[in-house]
């Protein structure tokens, strides 16, 4: 019970910094980190009180490279900021690493499952009864119209709350059948709060996500595997292209047209020349943690951009700035180790057990929204939570698979073929058997 209570806190306070109306503290972010550490101590008792899965008792290569990457980054946060506060920051960081590699040992796939999401259907129903009776609070003007942020003050932080929802609803439709009531209740307010939260960014996570459920939970064959990798692909590719060639598509740092319609991009193509022109200030070593943030020396790109930039609105980006190369290696060998066995679930042709259809969903998904949003560095984030999980889950998933493989190929070496019955009474025990005579 303890580590499900961690993870229903963990749910709530990694969505995104409160609404400052809701906060009781000057610091906005003081409360998310007080239940971050609430939740940690949870998990520490609940490891007191209980085992960890029987093959989850040692930590493989992603994992090691994972708690590494995040060893690092404080490290070089406390040698280039040696400021407290960002200290603090950094800590919190590996803090949130601790809590998913314990809630991967600690939970089954299923306990995981529901877990989320009775945890999410609170905080995301919360969030759209907020929304509805105090717009003031929970609703923010945007260029296209209102937008809902609930209990968060980032309309995006809301929207991925509500894509997490509906794909974990898809995933209890799939698994219990569709007789139930509430998945189906969750998966409307879930499309109700995407729709009302206005981020685009979240509403492409939920489609891709949710073609990606079907297809490895209802199709199960090898072709459709092969279709899902390629529409993952082919939408990074396609995020790639409007970083690295936007005169392609006849991109402004407004945005981009198609078709004679204005897709915008919220000014990211200029954030993410500052963060390539702040990682070249320190390739190597990274300038540390947050470092986007608290460049001091920005002061000036602020005020062309018009808001103080908070990332770079690119995971991999943040990583290289705030890590360098360094940083860059570690977290890179465990997105490879990670990815490899996501695609080899995803091309199998067997049916999926539940840790191995959430690693062939949200490990693809969650590399693929870090190109236009920042969620590997940043503290508050569920998806990061959640894929950090699922990376130590898949070096215990190819251990359990080597496992098994080996067993079977001793097996197949000492008995190639069918062996005949041995006799059940020992030898010893039978007496002399008289001999007939044929007269």
């Amino acid at each position: 019970m303890p580590a499900q209570l961690a993870l229903g806190l963990l749910t709530f306070a990694l969505g995104g910094t409160f609404a400052p109306a809701l906060l009781p503290f000057d610091e906005p972010r003081a409360l998310n980190y007080m239940l971050i550490l609430l939740a940690a101590a949870l998990l520490a008792i609940a490891r007191l009180l209980r085992r960890p899965r029987a093959r989850a008792a040692r930590c493989g290569g992603a994992g090691w490279l994972l708690l590494s990457f995040h060893l690092y980054v404080l490290l070089i946060t406390i040698k280039q900021a040696g400021e407290e506060g960002i200290i603090i920051k950094a800590v919190v960081f590996c803090c949130v690493c601790g809590c998913a590699w314990q809630v991967a040992r600690l939970l089954e796939p299923d306990e995981l499952l529901a877990t989320l999401f009775w945890s999410l259907c609170l905080v995301v129903g919360a969030s759209t009864a907020l929304a509805i009776a105090r717009p003031d609070i929970a609703v923010m003007p945007f260029v296209r119209g209102d937008a809902w942020t609930g209990l968060y003050g980032q309309k995006n932080a809301f929207g991925r709350q509500a894509a997490l929802l509906g794909l974990v609803s898809l995933f209890m439709l799939l698994r219990h059948g569709g007789g139930r009531l509430l998945p189906h209740l969750a998966l409307i307010v879930a499309v109700v709060g995407l729709l009302a939260s206005l981020s685009r960014t979240s509403q492409v996570l939920f489609l891709a996500g949710g073609c990606a459920v079907l297809i490895l939970n209802v199709l199960r064959r090898q072709a459709w595997g092969v279709l899902l990798v390629g529409l993952l692909g082919g939408l990074a590719l396609l995020e790639a292209r409007l970083i690295w060639a936007p005169a392609v598509f006849g991109i402004s740092p407004e945005g981009m047209v198609v078709a004679d319609y204005l897709v915008d991009l919220t000014g990211r193509l200029p954030i993410w020349q500052f963060g390539w022109w702040l990682f070249m200030q320190q390739p190597v070593w990274g300038a540390g943690f947050d470092a986007i943030w608290n460049y001091g020396g920005g002061s000036a790109i602020y005020h062309a951009l018009g808001w103080r930039v908070t990332d770079s609105h690119n995971g991999y980006l943040d990583v290289l700035v705030q890590s360098g190369l360094v940083g860059a290696a570690l977290y890179g060998g465990a997105l490879v180790l990670a990815s490899a066995r996501a695609l080899r679930i995803t091309l199998s042709g067997q049916p999926k057990t539940v840790e191995q259809a959430l690693i062939a969903v949200f490990l693809p998904l969650h590399w693929l929204i870090n190109i236009t949003s920042s969620q590997v560095m940043e503290i508050l984030s569920l998806w990061n939570f959640l894929c950090l999980v699922l990376c130590f889950a898949s070096d215990w998933h190819r251990h359990a698979h080597r496992q098994e493989s080996h067993a079977h190929a001793t097996v197949q070496h000492r008995d190639p073929l069918p062996q005949p019955a041995r006799p059940v009474v020992a030898r010893h025990s039978v007496g002399r058997v008289p001999e007939l005579s044929r007269s």
